[in-house]
């Protein structure tokens, strides 16, 4: 065999290599992003029964997916979901983005009931300051209960700030852009929701299938 012929295979060789492990880092990167999409579809499902009054729903709420297209409450376009009950709707679940914590993003999962309150709030996942910022989670602090039963009537809208800016809602001691953070994002999405009430219960699933 030639040395030009020998060099000829081998690359041959190395280019199908090549493409058998391009195929394979595909696969695995499909199959990562398809499980983390899946944990985080759980553990909205997990939360939603800590964030709606027991017995206010009866429907596959992850069935009645809805579209959101306003940056007040994410940057990127995001899922909601509507409660019903008897077919009636009950509450809206929300998943809105604080995107100006001390460390990044802040996900939350809060529900409003249909009168315009709060059913409750959780942050889903945060990279905020162990010991300091991260007593946003029920864990850690119970700082996120200050949200239950609140409204933009209660108390009223120039009022959904932290103490320190003269609002109504504690700061986290050593942490105020935290929770300033949060604050902002439960009001931007109650607004969200006042403005648009009418038609986010109404609303029809615009999701497909309840897993995507």
């Amino acid at each position: 065999m030639s040395y030009t012929s020998s060099v000829s295979k081998n690359g041959i060789y190395l280019g199908v290599f090549a493409l058998i492990a391009s195929l394979l880092l595909a696969l695995v990167n499909i199959n990562t992003e398809e499980k983390t999409e899946n944990n985080k579809t759980q553990r909205i499902l997990n939360t939603i029964n800590d964030i709606l009054p027991s017995g206010s729903f009866d429907n596959d709420i992850m069935s009645q997916c809805l579209w959101i297209d306003d940056k007040r409450v994410s940057k990127k376009r995001s899922k909601a979901y509507v409660a019903t009950l008897n077919s009636e709707p009950t509450a809206v679940i929300f998943n809105p983005v604080a995107s100006d914590g001390y460390n990044g993003n802040i996900f939350i999962t809060m529900s409003v009931l249909k009168n315009g309150e709060i059913g409750g709030v959780r942050v889903i996942s945060h990279k905020e300051t162990p010991g300091l910022g991260d007593k946003i989670e029920t864990i850690k602090s119970d700082w996120i209960h200050q949200f239950d039963g609140a409204s933009l009537q209660n108390p009223k809208p120039q009022m959904w700030k932290v103490k320190k800016d003269n609002g109504t809602f504690d700061q986290l001691t050593g942490a105020t852009i935290t929770p300033r953070s949060v604050v902002q994002a439960v009001k931007n999405t109650l607004t969200y929701f006042q403005e648009n009430q009418s038609s986010l219960l109404k609303s029809q699933n615009q999701c497909g299938e309840s897993n995507e």
